[in-house]
């Protein structure tokens, strides 16, 4: 399906799903994708005469869940939560090893020679140091905003390296770790946890290196996320008195620049790693959203957000009275995101191949 790409105009107050700010999304014209302005990149020059890398993981990750749109306000906050429902896992497989079976050709147009994941989880550094951290594919993965599916190339599975995310927990795991106290000694149980992430993460490291030197072959790894950005917030006034698809934004799907990078690490000489990124967010010049949303709140998230509204404009009005400080305003609305399935797959082909595109010429003249 042919999709109209233009540029979109973005206003200031655009901000990550979660309330975290970040550089200013861009609007991605992936006809037009500039390499130069779009990517950042740093030590190149540890590319110099590698002619081989062996690719463990391909991943690319889909948006589930986006949680907490904060609109930081005087009197509190009101967050928004989008579920998408977006492509089922067989046709985003197919999307994966589409990407994946152009980004080999890209390498090998370059001269360069690819082991892939299949041929790399068949190596015995990979039995001996990663295959015991590596995770089945597709899966679900946390993130700060929310929630993903990740996908292998290949179904290849994948893992995380040391200050990356961890795998999406159960509810027992979150409870074990602490989240809001509700068991004893969370904290430490939470400290326990991240010191065996971290052996975990350094174990994984040490494979990869044990992987380069068995391959003969510089390690590379290649992340792409879509995730949702936020491209208008609702009014902020007389927020107490509004029904709760007043929230309701403009959200756009992006390529996320938290995620979606490629990294190549050589283990020969004096080695090193150089990386390619995107320095934020490309958001797709399709408008997937606007006409697909809906409000999917529970009987309990309404009464909830009744009862907060109630208590807010008490507060206000006793205090109007001299009779105390006022209550923040604290609500949660959840929306439910339809995309046409097939729009949206075309979309992301296009502009996931973009970035890649945009990746591989970065490559072209650094080897």
């Amino acid at each position: 399906m042919a999709i109209a790409l233009s540029f979109l105009s973005t206003p200031a107050s655009a901000q990550l799903l979660g309330g975290k700010r970040e550089a200013k999304p861009i609007a991605f014209d992936a006809r037009a994708a500039d390499a130069a302005r779009l990517t950042k990149a740093s030590k190149l020059e540890v590319l110099r005469g590698i002619r081989s890398v062996v690719i463990p993981q391909f991943t690319v990750e889909f948006v589930d869940r986006s949680t907490g749109l904060s609109m930081r306000q005087r009197d509190g906050a009101v967050a928004v939560n989008y579920a998408i429902a977006g492509l089922e896992d067989v046709a985003a497989q197919a999307l994966v090893d589409q990407l994946y079976a152009a980004w080999t050709a890209g390498l090998q147009s370059q001269g360069i020679t690819v082991i892939g994941p299949d041929a790399a989880a068949a190596m015995a550094s990979w039995n001996r140091g990663i295959a015991g951290l590596a995770k089945a594919t597709p899966a679900m993965v946390d993130t700060p905003m929310g929630r993903n599916r990740i996908f292998g190339a290949r179904a290849t599975p994948y893992y995380f390296l040391e200050g990356e995310r961890a795998a999406a927990q159960s509810g027992a795991a979150r409870t074990a770790s602490g989240l809001g106290g509700l068991v004893p000694f969370g904290g430490m149980a939470r400290g326990f946890m991240g010191m065996g992430k971290a052996m975990k993460a350094g174990g994984a490291q040490l494979g990869e290196m044990r992987l380069g030197q068995e391959a003969n072959a510089a390690v590379m790894h290649v992340r792409l996320v879509i995730g949702i950005r936020e491209t208008d917030k609702p009014s902020r006034l007389f927020a107490a008195l509004r029904s709760g698809d007043a929230f309701i934004g403009d959200p756009r799907f992006a390529i996320e620049a938290g995620g979606s990078s490629v990294d190549v690490t050589s283990y020969a000489g004096k080695g090193g790693r150089a990386d390619i990124r995107i320095p934020a967010d490309l958001l797709f010049a399709q408008d997937l959203l606007s006409e697909r949303l809906a409000m999917a709140n529970s009987g309990t998230a309404s009464a909830s957000n009744i009862a907060a509204r109630g208590l807010f404009l008490a507060g206000a009005v006793s205090s109007s009275f001299g009779g105390g400080g006022g209550i923040n305003l604290k609500q949660s609305h959840n929306v439910a995101a339809t995309p046409d399935k097939a729009a949206y797959a075309a979309a992301a082909e296009e502009n996931l191949k973009a970035v890649q595109a945009m990746f591989l010429q970065r490559l072209a003249g650094a080897w």
